[in-house]
């Protein structure tokens, strides 16, 4: 991958051990600044566990996806922490 250095993604379903985290952590590696979001945002803050001791930039956010108003503001919330993002990648689980 080429020419990610420094965007921005937002990843929801990042979770430790599922694609969601792998892909947090992969756009990380590639230099992007990352949100790793999850409904659960222990799990989140676990992906940038990994993530920051490897020298990359992310933050952790919990955030159910199912819910359009606060998913709107958590997004608003991460462009003025990271900036404008430029991807967007949704792995999430939703059970009912």
């Amino acid at each position: 991958m080429r020419g990610l250095r420094d965007k921005v993604a937002i990843v929801s379903g990042a979770a430790p051990g599922n694609i969601g985290g792998a892909t947090a952590l992969r756009l990380a590696q590639e230099g992007m600044k990352v949100t790793a979001a999850d409904f659960n945002e222990a799990a989140a803050r676990a992906v940038v566990d990994q993530i920051k001791p490897a020298g990359g930039h992310a933050v952790a956010k919990g955030f159910d996806i199912t819910k359009e108003a606060r998913t709107s503001n958590s997004l608003t919330s991460q462009s003025r922490s990271l900036g404008a993002w430029t991807d967007y990648s949704t792995s999430p689980r939703i059970s009912r």
